[in-house]
């Protein structure tokens, strides 16, 4: 949304500018210098999108940026109607004014150049902030990510399993003529697990004796 309003008030003032080519000759380099910056707010505006909580940001902005625009269109309209009524006049009245058509070229030029900085100053400050915010996004995403990513926990390092898998093997290999089976209780999760994992390392030679005559079972 923000983005269609500020290519609606380009388009306007570009519009300006375009019929009004033949009489704004004389400060057409600060002119297009203004244009040109005020074009660098539709892609901070597009990378502005990006920011979660933007509202506020965007309103600001958007402000500023019809403010300027405005500025520039008024400035340009006035130069275009003083330029529009010097060319009417006749070779001699030309003459004689030419000081003070000099004088209004250098005082419109100015205020155009005065805008264009303006224009810069507002891009390069909410360009800053758009940077830094989409980073502290990126650090927010990152470090959440990491919160949920499952702690890995390496069989060899548990305490306490040792003892008890042990004598879980002895009953695994141990010759017995009847079915047995072996229930671990725990709540489920990772503890449960790695002790089954830690009772499974039998050699296999003797997992093949006993394979047959015990089971395993987990509650």
């Amino acid at each position: 949304m923000a983005e269609a309003s500020v290519e609606f008030l380009l388009q306007n003032l570009k519009d300006l500018l375009l019929y009004n080519a033949h009489l704004i000759l004389d400060v057409k380099e600060q002119v297009n210098s203004l244009y040109n910056n005020l074009d660098l707010f539709k892609s901070l505006l597009k990378d502005a999108s990006k920011i979660r909580y933007k509202n506020d940001f965007l309103k600001t902005t958007m402000n500023q940026i019809r403010d300027v625009v405005y500025e520039a269109e008024d400035i340009i309209d006035r130069f275009v109607s003083e330029s529009a009524a010097r060319k009417a006049r006749g070779s001699m009245e030309k003459a004689l004014n030419i000081f003070d058509h000099t004088k209004m070229l250098r005082r419109v030029g100015k205020e155009i150049e005065s805008i264009s900085a303006e224009v810069k100053r507002i891009h390069d400050d909410k360009k800053e902030y758009v940077v830094r915010a989409l980073q502290q996004e990126e650090e927010g995403h990152a470090g959440s990510r990491k919160k949920r990513e499952a702690p890995i926990v390496e069989e060899d390092n548990v305490v306490g399993f040792k003892d008890e898998a042990e004598k879980v093997i002895k009953l695994l290999t141990g010759e017995s003529e009847e079915l047995e089976v072996i229930s671990i209780v725990g709540m489920p999760g990772l503890g449960s697990m790695i002790f089954i994992c830690t009772s499974s390392k039998i050699p296999t030679s003797q997992a093949d004796n006993s394979r047959n005559n015990n089971a395993m079972d987990v509650e």
